[in-house]
């Protein structure tokens, strides 16, 4: 009895703070829809083989000069 009171109560705090994530996503990011979640936006993803691929190798070289200051060096 004492594990299923446990296990009831250990649900609902999980529940709760997972309610309280989705609405913290939704106040914070309200235009997020999710789209990026399972890979819908793969045509941004760079692969390995972009490098050898001229028209690829090109577009890749764009994005890394604008975004120059969002790329961090180790």
């Amino acid at each position: 009895m004492v594990g299923l009171v446990c296990g009831i109560m250990g649900l609902l705090v999980a529940v709760a703070v997972w309610v309280e994530g989705i609405d913290s996503m939704n106040k914070n990011y309200p235009d997020y829809k999710g789209e990026d979640l399972f890979g819908e936006d793969e045509e941004k993803e760079i692969h390995f083989e972009d490098v050898f691929n001229e028209e690829k190798k090109e577009e890749l070289k764009n994005f890394i000069s604008e975004h120059k200051k969002n790329i961090e060096k180790d």
